[in-house]
């Protein structure tokens, strides 16, 4: 093993990858954790209402984000997760339309995917828009195409409204997107928990090869000296870091500028609303499992109509994207303003009449167990439970951009990593897993 401990700050995302990388690498790790658990945005928790395990927040991922599939694929991990096959699916709320995103064949393609056409001079505006316009001043308001695809592709991307969202950035986005070597938009989604899929296999790599995390462990304060970090400050007491040692700070921007005072980081944050409804209780779960199991069958899962997938997109209503899972349906809404203003039983009232206006479970060996009722088919809302993050991610507006700091600081020692800090892309679990990467590039001396 190599020499010095790297002294990691935080469980998220970014943070995990990190360590992940490290490990191999054969440093010593040691993570530091706030709360009780990891993941960060990406964490899952059991609910006692709905009796079952819920995300924090709904995710998911698509072919180009290239260095989080290729984490995926270091954890062995690809059988954890659905891939879309025939692509994202889509339904407009206002007629009722519905259409796929292709999974692969460039934006000719996509483009002709969406119903009801309009005028491609939009994207062209957008390919030469400067650093200070954005997304919605490249686009005729009325055109179809950034009604049902460029728009919803923006907003949920970089959890900004269009007309404030960074034209610059959500061309990078679709750029990442153009130069994917196949399957650029093939859309992934964990099979059952963000937790299974990513968190919990990050935390057992770590661990395998030695690393080590303490939970319910705050880094209070960081002192200074000479240039580098000496000190990690806690309420159980100091942790001393050796002249070999480096650090990475990879807390929510909030929280690494009390650590670094005088850190410049983005100042406008938006919020994201989800919204999960327990579609059967877990007696009726266990049942169908059951079933299934002697059937040789894979898990059980409602699913949308017409589109056979277990993400539906969602055009002209309060909700963008729909998750299914066994039991469990559950709704995402980015960009979230007003939204996360009304009150909670308002807010599953208008995402579950979306539901039903979209959505039925099949009838058939691969949905429900027999006999069990739909929950579609009732007036009453089931049980549910709405999760409101008011500062999820920065808002990707051209101003706020100037704001993202560097992996580097003045410290030789400190690096810092988070899906804020400037890795040209939106905050997300790809940008996520870049920072990681190049918070690794400095402790091992390669950083540009």
């Amino acid at each position: 093993m190599q020499a010095g401990t790297v002294h990691i700050i935080g469980a998220g995302v970014a943070r995990l990858a990190a360590g992940v990388f490290l490990a191999r690498e054969g440093r010593a790790v040691r993570i530091y954790e706030t709360s009780p658990n990891a993941g960060g945005r990406c964490r899952s928790f059991h609910d006692a209402v709905l009796g079952r395990e819920i995300d924090n927040g709904s995710h998911l991922l698509l072919g180009a984000n290239r260095e989080a599939m290729r984490l995926i694929r270091l954890l062995e991990g690809e059988d954890r997760f659905w891939k879309l096959e025939d692509g994202l699916p889509f339904c407009d709320l206002r007629d009722g339309e519905r259409w796929r995103l292709p999974p692969s064949g460039g934006f000719g393609k996509i483009m002709a995917s969406v119903p009801g056409g309009g005028g491609g001079m939009g994207l062209v505006k957008l390919l030469l828009a400067g650093r200070n316009a954005t997304v919605a001043s490249c686009f005729p308001a009325e055109d179809n195409r950034y009604i049902r695809l460029w728009e919803p592709l923006a907003v949920s991307i970089l959890n900004t409204p269009a007309a404030r969202a960074s034209a610059a950035s959500f061309r990078r986005v679709l750029g990442l997107l153009w130069r994917a070597e196949r399957e650029g938009m093939a859309a992934f989604v964990p099979k059952q928990s963000w937790n299974d899929a990513l968190i919990a296999p990050m935390v057992e790599a770590i661990r395998a090869r030695g690393g080590e995390l303490q939970f319910s462990r705050r880094i209070r304060a960081m002192v200074i000296e000479g240039g580098r970090v000496t000190t990690l400050r806690t309420a159980e007491g100091d942790i001393m870091v050796a002249s070999g040692d480096t650090v990475i700070l990879a807390t929510p921007p909030h929280v690494a500028t009390m650590l670094l005072p005088g850190l410049e980081v983005p100042q406008d944050y938006a919020p994201i609303v989800n919204v999960h409804f327990a579609v059967s209780s877990p007696e009726s779960r266990s049942d169908s499992r059951a079933i299934h199991r002697e059937a040789g069958m894979d898990a059980p899962r409602v699913r949308c109509v017409n589109s056979g997938h277990d993400v539906l997109g969602i055009i002209g209503g309060a909700a963008h994207f729909l998750f299914f899972r066994e039991g469990l349906i559950s709704a995402t809404t980015s960009a979230a303003y007003a939204l996360a203003e009304e009150e909670d039983e308002a807010i599953a009232a208008k995402i579950w009449g979306e539901v039903r206006q979209v959505c039925h479970p099949e009838r058939s060996e691969g949905s429900h167990a027999v006999g069990d009722p739909s929950p579609l088919a009732q007036d009453d809302i089931p049980p549910y439970r709405v999760i409101k993050e008011k500062r999820a991610t920065f808002a990707c507006t051209p101003e706020n951009l100037t704001r993202r700091p560097g992996t580097r600081t003045t410290c030789a020692n400190l690096f810092l990593a988070g899906d804020y800090t400037d890795t040209g892309l939106p905050a997300t679990i790809e940008g996520a897993v870049v920072s990681a990467l190049r918070a690794v590039a400095g402790v091992s001396g390669k950083c540009k």
